[in-house]
Parts: C-alpha cells; sequence; structure tokens
C-alpha cells in the first residue's frame, strides 16, 4: 500500500485530453477493491492496532489517540475566523431546518397492499448510530459534516461518529471540528482512509 501522487499542470487548453489523462489514473476497482479488502481485513483483526498500522504505511500522522477530546471540539469554532464560523453556523441551521421539513412531510407511515394480498408499511425510523466520513488532508469539508450530521440529528440518530484524517497537531482540520460542534458531535475520530471506515 504506497500512496501514488502525480502533479498535472494544465493551463486550461484541450479539457478533453486532460479529462481523457485523468481517466488513465484511476485504478481499476479491482485494484482498489483488494487493497480495501486487506485494510479491513487488517483493521478487523487488530482493531486499533491495525488502524494505526495502515496509517502509518501510508504515510499518515497518527495521533497518539485516534478519539479527538470533546473539549478540543468544543473550542474548534473559536479557532476560525468570525466570517468562516457564521457561515458555519447559518449552513447548520439552514440544514437542520430543512431536515426537520422533510420529516415532518414524512409523519404519517406510507402502506402498501399487495395483490398476493400481504400488506406492507414503510415506516421511517432513525437508526441507532451513524458514521460519518469527512475528508481531509489538503482541505476541510466541513460540508460533509453538517450535510450529514445535522439529518441524522433531526432523524432522531442517538450515536452520530465522525472520523477525519489528522492533519497538524493529530487532530482533524478546524474547520471540521468546528462543525462537529456545531452539530453537536463530540465523538470524532482523527483517522483517514479506509482504515477509518474499517
Amino acid at each position: 500500500m504506497t500512496p501514488r501522487i502525480e502533479r498535472l499542470d494544465w493551463n486550461g487548453a484541450d479539457p478533453e485530453a486532460m479529462a481523457a489523462r485523468l481517466r488513465t489514473l484511476t485504478p481499476s476497482l479491482e485494484a482498489v477493491g483488494a487493497e480495501v479488502a486487506a485494510i479491513v481485513e487488517q483493521v478487523r483483526k487488530q482493531g486499533d492496532a491495525g488502524v494505526r498500522a495502515v496509517s502509518e504505511q501510508l504515510g499518515e500522522p497518527v495521533p497518539q489517540g485516534l478519539r479527538v477530546d470533546p473539549e478540543a471540539i468544543a473550542a474548534a469554532p473559536g479557532l476560525l475566523e468570525p466570517a468562516v464560523r457564521e457561515g458555519l453556523r447559518v449552513a447548520a441551521a439552514n440544514i437542520t431546518a430543512v431536515a426537520r421539513a422533510e420529516l415532518a412531510a414524512l409523519e404519517r407511515p406510507a402502506t402498501a397492499e399487495l395483490e398476493q394480498g400481504h400488506r406492507v408499511e414503510v415506516v421511517h425510523a432513525p437508526v441507532a448510530a451513524a458514521g460519518v466520513y469527512a475528508p481531509g488532508g489538503k482541505a476541510a469539508y466541513p460540508s460533509s459534516v453538517l450535510m450529514c450530521c445535522l439529518p441524522a440529528k433531526a432523524a432522531g440518530v442517538v450515536r452520530v461518529a465522525v472520523a477525519s484524517p489528522p492533519g497538524e497537531g493529530g487532530r482533524p482540520s478546524p474547520p471540521v471540528l468546528a462543525a462537529c460542534a456545531l452539530a453537536g458531535i463530540d465523538e470524532v475520530y482523527a483517522v483517514g482512509g479506509a482504515q477509518a471506515i474499517a
């Protein structure tokens, strides 16, 4: 499992050729599937030690503890520029409002009478737990946190956990942690890749 990185410079000319070149860099599903299966099996057998081992093999930073302190999550909004913090707050409020409106539209179960005499009732019920992956690395994706965590919370999911790659200081990026704080998430793990999902 060696990271493969190739830098491409593009001046904007011939987008079709650049798109074709990018497609040649995509590994086959079989190759990726085999690597991911190996990672999942290592994590299944070794738990957190397997997560650390895979992260080290991939050259990723490995924090002492994989779970981020809830205090660091709660403090994260204060580390952001005021405009970014306010933007995340507004996005969080809007996403929550839409998620609640969607739930209100589903108040009654749907029933289907089948011709064989069976009756099927579809009921929307929250799952007990949800895992959210927020990509990271060179860029932060707080929107992934808000768009996944807030609808889950609005639906009544009790336990929502987030995994995001660690950066400087062994923690996910401040915008990702701030989004977690705004979404009311205090279970965050500083780990990325297939090993985080596993």
